[in-house]
């Protein structure tokens, strides 16, 4: 239980600061597989279908200025706004991932994983930004306690991942195991 409440802790000050400055570039240049360590599991990354507009790239800016800010009802109500002129798939997953940040720089983890889980079924992120809403997605239900789909997040994660996944993501895969009473598998 310890660790759980480590990593609850993790994901309240870590997790926008960690993120969302990764976001747009690794949403505009997807890593390759070229880009792999030569350990890591060969698989084909996903690529993006469109591309992101200049003007949704700039009003996402000012997005992540407002949640440097901890302006986050301002920037829900951009974003909310914003999804309402996206062009294309990608652009709305995008925004959608953003507002999940949003929700989870506010600790709302049950609206944040609603959000992610809409981005996420949109199925339009190019790999790494696609793999990093898989574990956080399998984070936030890990925090909310909902144990099995997270453990069934992280092993889709697990198995999708085209770099190895960081220490973190095995720890956190390994105590919600043990939550479970799955010792084996932890």
């Amino acid at each position: 239980m310890m660790l759980l409440i480590k990593t609850r802790a993790g994901l309240r000050a870590g997790l926008i600061a960690r993120i969302v400055s990764a976001i747009a570039p690794l949403y505009l240049a997807p890593a390759s597989a070229a880009d792999a360590p030569p350990d890591a599991p060969k698989k084909q990354p996903r690529k993006a279908s469109g591309s992101l507009s200049e003007a949704t790239y700039h009003q996402l800016e000012k997005v992540y200025k407002l949640m440097a800010d901890n302006k986050n009802t301002e920037a829900l109500e951009k974003l909310q706004d914003l999804l309402g002129h996206v062009n294309g798939a990608d652009e709305k997953c995008l925004v959608l991932q953003t507002e999940g940040y949003v929700y989870a720089n506010q600790n709302n983890y049950k609206k944040d994983i609603e959000i992610f889980e809409q981005a996420l079924q949109l199925d339009s992120l190019p790999q790494q930004p696609y793999e990093q809403l898989l574990y956080n997605i399998g984070q936030m239900d890990i925090a909310t306690e909902q144990y099995e789909k997270g453990i069934s997040m992280l092993e889709r994660y697990f198995s999708e991942a085209t770099n190895p996944p960081p220490p973190d993501a095995h720890i956190l895969l390994g105590s919600a195991y043990a939550e479970k009473k799955r010792y084996q598998d932890a």
